[in-house]
């Protein structure tokens, strides 16, 4: 009995604490019936046993089956926007769980991760490798590719990742056709520029300067360029830097010189200067790194850094 009792007062505990934060997307919704049926569909998530879609919310609150096309319209109506709720819930997180702060900047983390679907000609679908060293997942997919950014918090002393924003980075450019697709924050950009772009608004919807902590995958030409150009602009809310695992085959190129009063040579003009491995530069500046021991993958290493 007592049992009983403490679980029934923590799970009283637990929905007012719920029901403040849903408090605060009122304002993204124009339709009180519109915020509603967002309120019920999130404690159906939340509650639910199976992963059946919008049949496990209606099992999991015992809502009258008759209910389900209702709910299906909730997800195309005009009266809110998803942009706005990606604001509000990067905002609500920032107000009621603690983030982990270094260096007066917020941690964000990225990464993609691929989705395996059955149904082939669900939106978004494509053929994908799979690039996962587990054994039990197959080489092709049918699947979506999500894009993924974090940020890094801490409750009672442990840390944690606490989603920001989920989206589906490929497989969408044929709704670039559509007639709605203004309406819409879908991109047709690669995979890894979106990443970036994530980060940023995320960011920007903190208000936060933030560090941005991915895997070498990320570290490209067109990842650099999208991060300088948000760092470039004149009105931004936040500054972003970005951590990431360099290849030791990742090379640069030198500028090409001004050549000023020289006769044109003949065949196609150079576009880049002299080749730079990086790892060669790092191997030249080793009095200047310094040493320090790191916990990794749950062991101690030591590793070397460049301060300047």
């Amino acid at each position: 009995m007592i049992l009983y009792h403490t679980q029934l007062w923590f799970a009283t505990i637990m929905f007012e604490k719920i029901e403040k934060m849903l408090m605060h997307f009122r304002t993204c919704f124009s339709r009180e019936k519109a915020f509603e049926w967002f309120v019920i569909i999130v404690i159906g998530i939340i509650l639910r046993t199976d992963l059946l879609g919008l049949t496990s919310v209606i099992r999991s609150m015992m809502i009258p089956g008759t209910s389900y096309t209702a709910m299906m319209a909730f997800f195309r109506a005009s009266s809110w926007n998803l942009t706005d709720l990606r604001k509000k819930h990067c905002r609500v997180v920032k107000k009621h769980i603690p983030g982990l702060r270094k260096n007066n900047r917020c941690i964000l983390v990225g990464d993609g991760s691929k989705g395996s679907k059955e149904g082939k000609y669900m939106p978004g679908v494509k053929k994908y490798k799979q690039e996962s060293e587990t054994q039990s997942k197959p080489e092709m997919i049918f699947g979506h590719l999500w894009g993924c950014i974090g940020l890094l918090t801490i409750i009672n002393g442990q840390i944690s990742c606490t989603p920001m924003t989920n989206k589906i980075h490929d497989g969408l450019q044929g709704m670039e056709k559509w007639d709605a697709w203004e309406d819409h924050d879908f991109s047709v950009d690669s995979h890894v520029v979106q990443i970036l772009r994530d980060a940023c608004n995320v960011a920007d919807y903190l208000e936060d300067d933030a560090t941005l902590l991915l895997d070498r995958y990320y570290l490209s030409r067109p990842a650099l360029l999208t991060l300088d150009e948000h760092n470039k602009q004149e009105h931004r809310k936040s500054y972003v830097h970005m951590i990431v695992k360099a290849r030791r085959t990742t090379t640069g190129y030198k500028q090409l010189p001004k050549e000023k009063d020289e006769v044109p040579k003949k065949g196609r003009p150079r576009k880049k200067g002299d080749k730079v491995v990086l790892w060669d530069l790092f191997e030249t500046e080793v009095p200047n790194f310094r040493k320090t021991t790191i916990r990794l993958y749950n062991r101690r290493r030591e590793v070397s850094y460049y301060l300047y």
